[in-house]
């Protein structure tokens, strides 16, 4: 089955990076779409308040950057978890952000992964492992 994920990060090499990261990733496959900064996420609240879909089905997880240049710290992820509580969401952040990408976990944010470590390994693994925690919590 497709995943849908949404991403948002404001760097185009970053967000080439995920999606390198996610080309190959085996089954099941993911889908991205990319928005470009929290800004034009809340310019589409359809995207974000309660339909959660991507071109063609619903997100199975959200990728969030903690360090967007239209956001300060968590507040970026705090308006994306405000807005989709249910959905799983993992945080990217660079390692002189880890501290914030640790508070959003404490926060409700899945997991974190750094963006030096981001590979075509770590990254599908951890969306693998969200998504699990997700479905496990929502069968309980």
């Amino acid at each position: 089955m497709l995943q849908y994920v949404l991403l948002i990060q404001d760097d185009l090499d970053g967000a080439a990076a995920v999606h390198d990261a996610l080309a190959d990733s085996g089954d099941p496959p993911f889908k991205l779409e990319w928005l470009h900064s929290r800004t034009e996420g809340s310019q589409y609240p359809n995207r974000l308040n309660g339909v959660y879909q991507g071109a063609s089905g619903r997100y199975s997880a959200i990728i969030v950057d903690i360090s967007l240049a239209d956001g300060t710290g968590t507040d970026t992820f705090e308006q994306v978890f405000r807005a989709a509580p249910q959905v799983p969401i993992l945080i990217l952040a660079s390692e002189r952000d880890e501290y914030r990408a640790r508070l959003a976990v404490e926060h409700g944010a899945q997991d974190y992964l750094l963006k030096e470590r981001l590979d075509s390994y770590s990254l599908p693994k951890a969306l693998y492992g969200i998504l699990e925690r997700a479905s496990a919590t929502q069968a309980l």
